[in-house]
Order: C-alpha cells, then structure tokens, then sequence
C-alpha cells in the first residue's frame, strides 16, 4: 500500500501568486502528512491569488479533497482568490458537491429575546409577500392558459392528477374510516345517559361533511403531495434544471406550478368526497354493534346533513388543495441551490408547516364566513 511520501506539494512563488502543485495520490494519508506545513506555507505568503495545480494527480477521494477544500478555506480568510487548475471533469464535480452546504461563517452572538421576535416578525412578512407575489404571478399564468388552454401541459396535470387523488386514496380511506368510528364510539356512551344513541349519526355525519373531512384530507395531502411538489422543485433548483428551463425560454410557472395547482385543486375536494363516505362506514359499524338497523343510520344522517353542509366542505377542500399547491410550489421555487440537500429538506419541512398552519387558519376563517352567511 503506498505510503504518504507517493504524495508532494511543490509551492512555486511568482509575480502573478502562489502556486501548489499537488503530485501523486491525493488521500487521507496525503492530508495527515501535509496539512500543518502547506497551511504554514500559506500563511507565510502575503500573495492575494493562490493556485492550486491538480495535474500531477493520480488519485482524489472524499478524503483528500478535504485538503484542497481547506487550503481555499483558509487562502479565503486571508483575502487571496483561490483557482483551481489542471483539474478533471469529474475532480470538478466532487468539488463542487463537496463545497455545497457548507457554511464557513463563524456562528452569530446569541440574539436576545426582542431580536428574536424581530427576526421572525421580519421571516413571516417577507413570506407573506413572497405567498401573494407568487399567488398573483400564478393566477397570471391560469388567466393565459384559459385563453389558450394549450399551454397547460394535459399531461403533466393528469400524471399528477394520479399522485395527488389516486395514490392517496388507501390512507384516506383509512383515516376516514377510522375518524368516523372513533367519533361515534366517542359520543355513544354521552349521549346514551339523555336516551339520544340515535343523535350519534347527527354528530358524525355533520362534523364528518362539514369539517373532519376536508381537514383531514387536506392535512394528509399537505404531507404527502405538498412536500413532494417541495422537494421535486427544490431538487431541479439545486440541479440548476430550473435555470436551463428559463435559459429555454420555458417558465416554472407554466411548466412546474401549473398541473401542480391544477391537480390538487381538483382532486382534494375528490379525496375529501371519499374521506366522507369511509367515515360514514366507519360512524356505520358502531351504531349496528349498538344495535341500531343500517337504515335507521343513513334515515338519521340524511335528516341531518343537507346539501350546504356537502357543498360546504367541497369549497374548504378546494381552498385548502389550492394553498398545498401554492405552498409546496413556492417553497420549492425559493431553494438556494447553493446550499444543496440541506436546503431542500429544510424547504420541504417549512412547506407542510406552513400548509398545515394556513390550512387550520383558512378552516378558521370558513367556518366564521359560513356561520356569519347561516349556511
């Protein structure tokens, strides 16, 4: 196995700068011989451009890519412009996926309570803006597609179609059912001290349409189509394919945003129809172990959820798919593509955040509309 001494660094000083020429392979053993004296003769030049000559290289790994990494940070610290040359493509690559996410700032002072409320006063305001510049440049663009229904790319939209309505249907089933059953068994033993076991379908059928259903649909796609709409983008903007679709010619917006929106704003109100019907099954299998007859349950729901009630959950679903979509979609757009994985998982995480938290506030909101209205 080849010993530290396979590996030099010859450092060349000329009018234009310094120069390290690296020579052989380039390994962990190669840093642990050679960083204290090239970090000293570093430090000992005062020239403002360093070069580092990766021609004479047999071998590069993750290892000792931390020595060339750490001679540019510390030629950094001291104002020099560092180049690297005689590098291959793929040197190149490990390089620059190596730099990606790395944070060389020395860590702030603790800030104080006062400026901390500042900071996120300040974090939520800029959100906001970006929330209505990206809602106004989006509704821009769905102005242009009903104009021209050709620019909405049919088939990207009903591929998402499937991902957000299709692929979800098993969980929402699930839950739906669940959610029904538990309300049921919930309120039976409460209601059975005033002899009104019968209200229990009253209850499950007007909580489940009005507002159990698109609020857990809505939820659940938030977790799984908002953060995939995050992360998809995030990733094609640290790739940097959103930066060749615009050297392209192509907008985001049309191309990545719009069968986004379009699909989940369809196909929430879809899931929330669904999620109602399993939590009226599962509302179903308590009242028949009560002894109540499957008719006397639907009669009962029937007599107790009008079609306000269905029509009032479909628009929270909509509204509530329509700022998933958004969300996920302007949180992936505003990934720093040079922070790499990082940013797009910290992107992802604040869009299901922040989709559960609007989600809640808009329910909020409904809710105070529809009673103010009497509907």
């Amino acid at each position: 196995m080849p010993d530290a001494e396979t590996f030099r660094i010859l450092f060349e000083v000329a009018p234009g700068g310094l120069t390290a020429r690296f020579v052989g392979r380039l390994d962990a053993r190669a840093i642990a011989a050679h960083w204290e004296t090239s970090a000293a003769q570093l430090r000992s030049n005062a020239s403002k451009v360093f070069a580092i000559d990766l021609s004479a290289v047999d071998y590069l790994d993750g290892s000792g890519l931390g020595l060339v990494l750490g001679l540019e940070a510390l030629a950094a610290e001291r104002g020099a412009v560092t180049n690297i040359i005689g590098a291959s493509e793929a040197q190149l690559r490990l390089m620059d996926m190596a730099r990606r996410g790395q944070d060389r700032s020395h860590a702030a002072a603790q800030e104080g309570f006062v400026e901390h409320i500042g900071r996120v006063t300040l974090e939520i305001g800029r959100f906001l803006r970006g929330f209505v510049e990206f809602r106004g440049e989006l509704l821009r663009t769905m102005l242009a597609a009903l104009r021209d229904p050709r620019q909405l790319r049919w088939g990207d939209t009903l591929r998402e179609m499937s991902v957000v309505g299709a692929h979800a249907l098993p969980v929402v089933a699930l839950l739906g059912f669940l959610i029904g059953a538990i309300i049921a068994f919930q309120c039976m033993d409460p209601l059975a001290k005033y002899g009104a076991k019968l209200q229990v379908a009253d209850i499950v059928g007007i909580s489940i349409f009005r507002e159990l259903g698109p609020l857990i649909t809505a939820i659940l796609v938030a977790g799984r189509s908002g953060a995939a709409f995050a992360a998809t983008i995030g990733t094609m903007k640290v790739g940097q394919e959103v930066d060749a679709l615009r050297t392209f010619g192509i907008t985001p917006m049309r191309f990545l945003v719009l069968p986004r929106f379009v699909a989940c704003v369809c196909m929430t109100p879809l899931l929330a129809v669904f999620a109602d019907l399993m939590g009226i099954a599962g509302g179903s299998v308590i009242m028949l172990s009560e002894g109540f007859s499957l008719r006397q349950y639907l009669n009962e729901i029937q007599f107790a959820v009008n079609a306000s009630a269905f029509l009032q959950g479909l628009v929270k679903a909509g509204v509530f798919g329509a700022l998933i979509a958004v969300i996920g979609c302007q949180r992936g757009l505003a990934t720093n593509k040079e922070e790499g994985a990082r940013a797009v998982g910290s992107q992802t995480t604040g869009a299901v955040v922040s989709s559960i938290v609007l989600i809640v506030i808009a329910d909020a909101v409904l809710g105070a509309f529809f009673y103010t209205l009497g509907i």
